[in-house]
């Protein structure tokens, strides 16, 4: 096996900066844009109030955060941030769904007892939440590490299909770069060997490589063990075996991604190149001409 230790520091992306700001971008729902000559000053106020909010919500606390050891559910409401259509497919008996702007404008919860779950591979999103809910004079909130999946993997029962409760496990392109950018998520590869992570910088935390899956569940363990960190950073396995899914279920903080290393980098490379050619505010952002 060989492991690579990636140093922290204050550039992730080794890439061009317009990629960084553009997985950023796409991360917290605003576009990467620049102002074009064309938006009128209502929209250009608009743009910059938004762009603003970003900016201000991206503070970070990590105290908020506890482990599924840790939590006693039946002594708080527990709040569930996901999008409604994935809180009807599989949530927790009992807990009530929530926006996360709806939960922080929420005056009526903001002296009860709150756990906060999500799906449970961020950990950027989640303690930015935790910075808002604080300085919004919530009383009591925490946030649970790993989210439903953590909650999954401890065996406590979960309300919905079988096949939502795997994808519990899985992390999109999208949301796997977004966590690279903050260096806040460890990786294990196993299978073909492309050494795209390697090579482009990635920001991740580890990054493990394992010869075939005989390997990586040998010495998965102890590689999760000096990884995660007591689950401080979430780890990825990135392969080509449907059967890392099942595995990943078996771990706490463990996720398995949607795509191998190859497509990876091949949505690195086509979102590389949306952000070079992204120098404009998209139309639909742009005043009507009527």
């Amino acid at each position: 096996m060989k492991m690579e230790v990636r140093a922290r520091h204050s550039g992730v992306f080794q890439a061009p900066q317009a990629l960084s700001q553009a997985i950023v971008s796409l991360f917290f729902l605003l576009p990467a844009m620049g102002a074009a000559e064309d938006v009128c000053e209502a929209e250009a106020a608009w743009l910059e109030q938004m762009n603003a909010q970003s900016h201000t919500s991206r503070t970070i606390n990590n105290d908020c955060f506890v482990r599924i050891d840790e939590v006693s559910p039946e002594e708080r409401l527990i709040v569930d941030t996901r999008p409604s259509a994935a809180f009807r497919n599989v949530h927790i008996q009992g807990s009530l769904n929530l926006h996360e702007q709806e939960l922080i404008h929420s005056k009526a919860l903001k002296s009860r007892s709150l756990l906060v779950v999500d799906q449970g591979f961020h950990r950027t999103k989640p303690a930015q939440l935790c910075q808002q809910a604080l300085d919004q004079g919530f009383e009591d909130i925490q946030i649970l590490l790993g989210g439903l999946a953590s909650w999954d993997s401890a065996g406590r029962e979960l309300k919905g299909h079988s096949w939502a409760k795997d994808q519990l496990h899985t992390v999109e392109p999208r949301d796997l770069f977004a966590e690279l950018y903050t260096q806040r998520v460890s990786l294990a590869l196993t299978g073909k060997q492309s050494g795209f992570f390697e090579s482009s910088g990635s920001g991740a935390v580890r990054i493990n490589r394992f010869e075939n899956n005989d390997e990586l569940r040998k010495e998965l363990p102890e590689a999760l063990r000096r990884q995660s960190e007591d689950g401080r950073y979430p780890v990825v396995l990135v392969g080509e075996d449907p059967e890392l899914e099942h595995l990943a279920r078996q771990y706490r903080y463990l996720f398995v991604s949607t795509r191998g290393e190859e497509q990876l980098s091949n949505f690195y490379r086509n979102e590389k190149r949306m952000a070079e050619n992204r120098d404009e505010v998209p139309e639909r952002y742009q005043c009507s001409n009527s």
